[in-house]
């Protein structure tokens, strides 16, 4: 019972596993993105390069976050 309450809690995305990169808040690694993106422009930035480096600071966020997702699989018991 405890198995497949456990399982149903996991399948539905309600526990996930714990990782590395999910010990830091998403928010502060947005602005840690951001910043390195901010650096690699030259000179002072415009505001299309500020919205451009937030926007690839996001999807670089959102890839990490893809990743982070980890399958279930359930074991199945032989009969013999």
């Amino acid at each position: 019972m405890y198995q497949q309450a456990l399982y149903k809690l996991v399948a539905n995305a309600y526990l996930k596993p714990s990782t590395v990169l999910s010990h830091i808040s998403p928010r502060d690694k947005q602005i840690k993105y951001e910043a390195e993106e901010r650096c690699k422009i030259p000179g002072i930035p415009t505001t299309k390069e500020l919205r451009q480096a937030k926007e690839l600071a996001n999807v670089r966020l959102k890839r990490e976050e893809d990743g982070e997702k980890a399958g279930l699989v359930r074991k199945t018991h032989d009969a013999g």
